[in-house]
């Protein structure tokens, strides 16, 4: 038989439970469900006394506050990955980032079919879209810019890129960001755009028969274009073009074997190609020193999930979760060959993974149907999780999306969850 405790007793449970749970961050402590109830009970009615609209009292938001930003500890083995929690939305179980906030901007004045899928990437101030998915599911082969410091649209003189080659459903669009230029690569086919001079170079087709991948280039890496997949006989491979400074007029694409087809996307560092690579039923880690002298040391027995696929590169650890609708982040740092993980960082289900040179976002519209979205915000050195601020933007799929030099994140485009194409777009600012 249990007896109902008074409210001072009540409170000074509560308190003590965060203190235990503030000084047992890594662990996870159970939560008394009749202190929080009557807390959250007192808290609204003094709330709706003062005419507020927060729907959640104070005390359950520090609970959930200090149940995420708890520091993980770096491990090699992993357990199980957990199923998304759901429900989890702004503001609610995670302090919204003072420092976000989101500014609209226009589309462009001149005709611009609505899109989703798009390449996009910023080069010189410069946010380039092209290509994409449009109505009826027919393939664009056009694109536009957007000048960050005019706020104006510009359009993008015809391709040289042939038509896609790949067969339905296989189609590859992927763009990368190469000094004062964009490299947008087509399926097989790459040509090289400068915004500002509305130029394009038709770059050598692409050795690969079948594209996975277009790998993350580390800041400090020679700017690249390294992309993982088939070779003609149908073998795990790469091929990478380098844009050294002071490059002469020659550029071609160097090649190289892969022990696995790539999980997630590699990354290219100072030190090598780091690609994970599927092995049997397992993960392992590629590192290939030199481009053009493709000898690998391959790394086995990292406990890695077989679902893991890293889409985010922080300049230390891959960042991703499990299959498609994790909310457990992990990161893997391929220097040390280790992982950890921070529960409720990472939103798998989210349509756009981003790291904006502090933060790994996970934003737009939910990608599952049992799960509702939150746009989360993780800072892996602080080690803390936040909620971004509510965009003046619909959710969407399949949005252009790009991140600027001073760290905006650049997002147009795309399509709703009911499949309508969308024309307009926003600018996100963490800091």
């Amino acid at each position: 038989m249990t007896h109902e405790r008074s409210d001072d007793d009540l409170e000074q449970h509560l308190a003590t439970m965060l203190h235990e749970r503030a000084g047992q961050l890594s662990s996870r402590v159970a939560v008394d469900r009749e202190v929080i109830g009557r807390a959250r009970r007192r808290r609204t009615a003094k709330l709706a006394s003062m005419g507020s609209g927060v729907a959640l009292c104070t005390a359950v938001v520090v609970v959930a506050a200090l149940a995420m930003t708890g520091s993980p500890r770096a491990t090699k083995d992993l357990p199980p990955a957990t199923q998304p929690q759901p429900t989890i939305r702004v503001g609610t179980t995670v302090p919204v980032l003072p420092s976000s906030s989101w500014a609209a901007f226009a589309p462009p004045r001149f005709a611009f079919a609505p899109r989703s899928s798009a390449a996009s990437a910023i080069a010189e101030g410069a946010f380039v879209v092209w290509g994409g998915q449009g109505a009826g599911q027919s393939r664009l082969r056009d694109g536009a810019w957007y000048d960050i410091a005019t706020q104006q649209w510009h359009r993008i003189s015809a391709s040289p890129l042939p038509a896609e080659s790949y067969p339905a459903g296989a189609h590859f669009l992927a763009a990368q960001a190469t000094g004062d230029s964009v490299v947008i690569v087509n399926d097989g086919h790459a040509a090289r755009y400068w915004p500002r001079l509305d130029h394009w170079l038709m770059l050598a087709d692409i050795p690969l028969t079948q594209l996975d991948s277009l790998a993350i280039v580390d800041d400090a890496a020679v700017p690249s274009v390294v992309l993982s997949g088939a070779d003609h006989a149908g073998r795990a491979a790469y091929a990478a073009m380098q844009f050294p400074s002071g490059e002469g007029s020659s550029l071609s694409w160097s090649t190289g074997s892969l022990p696995g087809r790539s999980a997630g996307r590699p990354v290219l560092t100072p030190t090598g190609l780091h690609t994970l690579v599927h092995v049997d039923s397992a993960l392992e880690l590629s590192v290939i020193a030199a481009l053009d002298r493709p000898d690998h040391q391959d790394f086995s027995d990292l406990k890695i999930p077989s679902t893991f696929k890293p889409k985010v590169w922080t300049g230390r650890e891959m960042i991703g979760t499990t299959g498609t609708t994790g909310s457990r982040l992990i990161a893997f740092d391929p220097a040390t060959r280790t992982l950890r993980t921070v529960e409720h960082a990472y939103d798998g289900c989210a349509n756009a993974h981003i790291w904006t040179g502090k933060l790994e976002i996970s934003w737009g519209a939910t990608v599952c149907k049992t799960h509702s979205p939150f746009d989360v915000a993780f800072d892996p050195v602080a080690n803390s999780v936040t909620a971004v601020a509510r965009a003046p933007i619909v959710g969407r799929l399949g949005s252009a999306f790009a991140v600027s030099a001073d760290g905006r994140l650049f997002v147009w485009g795309g399509e709703d969850a009911h499949r309508k194409l969308l024309t307009d777009g926003a600018i996100l600012t963490t800091h």
